[in-house]
């Protein structure tokens, strides 16, 4: 819980930290071995892209909460990515492709879940609004 991502695939290192879980873990479709689950980070959530062989990572994805994100398969391309608290508030990666939100929108307010992560408030479109430690100087 240091804020880097020292597993350069997915992150996972940071994925549980002040007792709150970012990502999900699932029987990947790609991997497809049986009874084995894997971390898939918040990046891949709620991507309009099934990549649990249950679909969970894209169940749970009808919210008011949105946010303009970049296609992993075509960086020119934009989606309207929902947001709930499996891709909220997760360690950034160094690569646009790997963020949740193209504009950070996905590290705000995450006091609700847990205060250490959001030590500053500023205010956002006239409301007062916690930001992540992640995005401090960002």
């Amino acid at each position: 819980c240091d804020g880097i991502c020292d597993c350069e695939t997915n992150c996972r290192d940071e994925a549980k930290c002040y007792n709150y879980f970012t990502g999900i873990m699932c029987q990947h479709r790609r991997l497809n071995t049986a009874g084995t689950f894997e971390y898939l980070p918040p990046w891949k959530i709620c991507d309009s892209f099934r990549n649990c062989i249950n679909g969970i990572d894209e169940r749970n994805c009808d919210t008011n909460e949105i946010c303009l994100s970049l296609s992993i398969t075509e960086t020119s391309q934009k989606f309207t990515r929902p947001l709930n608290s499996r891709n909220k508030c997760g360690v950034l990666q160094s690569t646009s492709l790997k963020r949740v939100c193209k504009d950070f929108r996905d590290q705000m307010n995450c006091s609700k879940s847990i205060s250490l992560m959001s030590p500053l408030i500023c205010d956002i479109d006239g409301y007062p609004t916690t930001l992540s430690q992640y995005v401090i100087c960002k």
